[in-house]
């Protein structure tokens, strides 16, 4: 469905933050695929160097047995 993932890099005086924000995609059906957009946004944050605060949110649609997953 087209979902992306929006990365922003920004300071707070010396303080480096990634602010990551996404929409996964909706309904029950589409589990498998919203898990996959999950474990790429994962990767992507893992990959930041650790100077960096990462802060990730959005609209996940996650269900509470996809979560337990990870």
């Amino acid at each position: 469905m087209g979902r992306n993932l929006l990365v922003t890099k920004a300071f707070i005086g010396r303080a480096k933050l990634a602010l990551l924000n996404t929409h996964l995609e909706s309904t029950k059906e589409h589990g498998a695929q919203r898990e996959a957009q999950l474990k790429i946004c994962f990767e992507i944050m893992k990959n930041f160097s650790p100077e960096y605060n990462v802060i990730f949110g959005g609209d996940l649609n996650l269900r509470d047995k996809e979560v337990k997953k990870f």
